[in-house]
């Protein structure tokens, strides 16, 4: 039982990582050294305390080896550009995969993992209350507010620890008196986080309660439709709190600027060097596109269409290995920006067989857990959680920070294997 209490423990510090790291930031200045010790224990923690016996290896595991195969090869045959700190979170992200292999196990979500990723979103909720007024009126051009002064992106995080909690809810039993509770606690922190404009992760969170709600039993589906409604309620209270904001975030604006001589920042958009550094990146080789459109760059939606219209159109020259990792960057007309797309950047920058195969490994490890989805509260959850993750990987994407996707591509493959031995799984 201690096992189970510590793994699942591990589990919930390693999906609030990014949360983690703003407290760590915001209420000690911890540094990049702390990042990097933290992000690389909290992976070999969670990988000590899984179980490691009766080791098979699964299709899964073939996929995945193929797939840092091709990214090896992609690495050796393109020149190098990343940031070796990007280089250092690919190999962090990709190791996540074995870190969740031996997870599975329990036969039910522990309540250690509920208790430490509500902690963690009720932390961030009341450090985002006091932000909100700061930013009430969109003080610097984005409607996030800024947590400790410095951190635009921190309600994001804070959103990713209140998926895992809402989902780790809908996957497990609750007495009524419990029920009540976390439906109240859902709807407050889905009122402040909506306030605070997240956005795609309420998208997300709704696809994987949605997948909860077609696998669960009678009563599990009542529960799930109910935290689904609550969200939505939450939702539009809060995007009402702020709805001159709701407006002008949710629509294009006309006063626009060219995209090639701006640059997004977690915090503000700040003037790039113009013109004269993009002729300067020209004649380093990133070959930039050198007519590019006029784009409001406080519209997320276009932004994120003209990323993905760089990168189709660099798609068809792209080739089996890719034109290497980070340098979409480089040929884009929204300078330093990557496509936000975990699978089109696979197949930009690592290539088409890298794509297929990190598409096939998805395909193949969802449809495995939705089989035994209906069996199993710990396969529900798996399932979930991979929608989740995979879904906000769609929108905010970036292979060498997806590490969430691949813990649970591991989770899942560890979950699948662990059937088949026990005999119960509806097929192989």
């Amino acid at each position: 039982m201690t096992s189970i209490f510590n793994r699942w423990l591990m589990l919930s510090l390693y999906v609030s990582t990014g949360s983690i790291l703003v407290f760590a930031h915001g209420f000690a200045g911890a540094g990049s050294l702390f990042t990097a010790a933290f992000m690389a224990g909290s992976t070999l923690a969670l990988f000590l305390s899984s179980r490691r016996a009766n080791f098979t290896i699964d299709l899964c595991d073939l996929l995945f080896g193929m797939f840092i195969c091709c990214i090896a090869i992609s690495f050796a045959v393109n020149e190098i550009r990343s940031d070796p700190k990007e280089i250092a979170l690919l190999a962090l992200s990709l190791v996540a995969y074995p870190s969740a292999r031996f997870f599975a196990g329990s036969k039910a979500i522990a309540p250690s993992f509920v208790l430490c990723t509500a902690v963690v979103a009720i932390i961030g909720a009341v450090l985002t209350i006091p932000a909100l007024p700061e930013q009430w009126s969109d003080s610097y051009g984005r409607p996030h507010p800024v947590v400790f002064g410095e951190f635009g992106a921190a309600t994001l995080q804070f959103t990713l620890s209140l998926g895992f909690l809402m989902i780790a809810l809908v996957c497990m039993k609750l007495t009524t008196r419990q029920a009540i509770a976390a439906r109240i606690l859902v709807v407050m922190l889905t009122m402040v986080f909506a306030a605070s404009f997240v956005r795609f992760s309420f998208v997300a969170i709704g696809a994987a309660l949605t997948f909860a709600l077609l696998s669960s039993p009678a009563h599990g589906r009542r529960y799930a439709a109910t935290m689904i409604c609550l969200m939505i309620v939450g939702v539009i209270i809060g995007n009402v709190a702020r709805v001159e904001l709701a407006a002008r975030f949710s629509s294009y604006v006309p006063a626009a600027v060219p995209a090639q001589v701006v640059a997004l920042t977690p915090i503000a958009i700040r003037a790039d060097e113009g013109v004269e550094g993009q002729a300067k990146s020209g004649e380093n080789g990133t070959n930039r596109r050198t007519s590019c459109p006029i784009i409001d760059l406080q519209d997320s939606i276009a932004v994120r269409k003209q990323l993905y219209l760089d990168a189709f159109a660099i798609l068809p020259s792209a080739g089996p290995f890719g034109i290497g990792m980070d340098h979409f960057m480089g040929k884009s007309c929204i300078k330093d920006s990557q496509i936000h797309n975990t699978i089109l950047q696979a197949a930009v920058e690592l290539g088409w067989i890298a794509a297929a195969i990190l598409v096939a490994l998805l395909i193949f490890a969802g449809f495995s857990l939705w089989r035994l989805a209906h069996c199993t509260a710990e396969a529900r959850f798996a399932l979930c959680a991979l929608v989740f993750v995979v879904t906000l990987a769609m929108a905010h994407g970036r292979i060498s920070h997806d590490s969430l996707v691949f813990l649970f591509l591991g989770y899942a493959a560890g979950v699948r294997v662990l059937f088949v031995q026990s005999g119960k799984a509806p097929g192989t």
